[in-house]
């Protein structure tokens, strides 16, 4: 089955081995050590025509991974912030605060690719919150922070996903969940 014949929300996130997207100062360096272009992430990337990410997984991008060049330039990115004023001449982004069903809505009205859910782990939750992840690929890297901000926050409900594959890369390992709304 190809997981990408409709628009989809899917979760793209790689993490530590005990469940960190960063470690507790919210670095990601942990993920350095290891080549992410081994998850077939241009293919994945080709897929995708919007993101929908937090303003923390925002300004990082924007500070320290990519400053001075926006690496998403030709996709619709979707800004969760309750402080819309600070990003609305941002022309990188669309600054919202909607539930995210709504969000979802809207998108999906229009013509387009897959939808790429960014992260971070709140945002994460709130979307999960509302059983409304499609697809999940989660890297997982071989490392254990001990502590840090986690992928799956606690306080969301019971979620039955469906293993579509596990594939070994390299000392990374790729899950590939459905979630039970498909």
């Amino acid at each position: 089955m190809n997981i990408y014949n409709e628009r989809k929300l899917i979760l793209y996130v790689a993490m530590s081995l005990d469940g960190y997207i960063a470690d507790p100062q919210g670095r990601i360096d942990f993920l350095n050590d290891f080549s992410l272009s081994d998850t077939g992430y241009d293919a994945f990337y080709d897929t995708v025509d919007t993101l929908i990410m937090g303003s923390t997984t925002y300004r990082q991008i924007r500070d320290e991974l990519s400053p001075g060049a926006w690496p998403y330039k030709g996709k619709q990115c979707y800004l969760y912030t309750r402080q819309s004023h600070i990003y609305s001449g941002d022309s990188h982004v669309i600054p919202v605060d909607i539930p995210p069903e709504r969000l979802l809505r809207e998108i999906r009205r229009q013509p387009g690719k897959n939808i790429w859910l960014a992260g971070g782990g709140r945002l994460v939750n709130t979307f999960l919150m509302e059983n409304l992840i499609d697809i999940y690929m989660i890297y997982v890297i071989p490392v254990l922070l001990g502590d840090g901000l986690p992928l799956f926050p606690r306080g969301f409900p019971k979620t039955n996903l469906n293993l579509k594959s596990c594939i070994p890369l390299g000392q990374m390992a790729e899950l590939i969940y459905e979630g039970h709304s498909i």
